[in-house]
C-alpha cells in the first residue's frame, strides 16, 4: 500500500493536472459533436474527464500492474455506457453537463471506492 491518505492525494493533485485533463475530454467532445451527437459528446467528455481526474488522484499507484488493469476495466465500462446509453441532444431546461454533474460525482466516488478497496486488498495480501 502506498500509505497515502485522501488528504495527501488531494494536495498532490495540482490545478495544472486538472486543467490538462480537459484537453482529451474536449477532444472527445469535439469528435462526437462533429458527427452530430451532442448528447454523447457531453457524456463522453465528462466520463473521460472523471477518469483522468481519478487517474491523476491515484498517480502514486501507477507502478502497480493491478492499478493499470483496474483503470483499463473502468475505462471500458465507461466507454460502453457512453456508447450504449441513448444520450439525447436536447432540448434540456438546463445544460446537459449540469444534469450529468451528479452522475459524474457518483462515477468519481465509485472509481475512488474501487481503487481504494483494491489498494487495501493488495496491501493485505503482501
Amino acid at each position: 500500500m502506498s500509505g497515502m491518505t485522501f488528504d495527501k492525494r488531494i494536495t498532490h493533485l495540482t490545478n495544472r493536472a486538472i486543467v490538462l485533463a480537459m484537453l482529451p475530454a474536449a477532444g472527445v467532445y469535439i469528435v462526437f459533436d462533429y458527427i452530430g451527437d451532442g448528447g454523447r459528446a457531453v457524456a463522453g467528455g465528462a466520463a473521460l474527464y472523471v477518469l483522468i481526474g481519478a487517474f491523476q488522484l491515484f498517480r502514486d499507484l501507477r507502478e502497480r500492474t493491478w492499478f493499470w488493469c483496474s483503470m483499463l476495466v473502468i475505462a471500458a465500462v465507461q466507454a460502453a455506457l457512453v456508447l450504449a446509453v441513448p444520450w439525447s441532444n436536447g432540448p434540456y431546461p438546463v445544460p446537459l453537463l449540469a444534469i450529468l454533474f451528479p452522475l459524474m460525482m457518483v462515477d468519481f466516488f465509485a472509481i475512488y471506492w474501487v481503487i481504494r478497496l483494491e489498494e487495501t486488498m493488495m496491501a493485505g495480501g503482501a
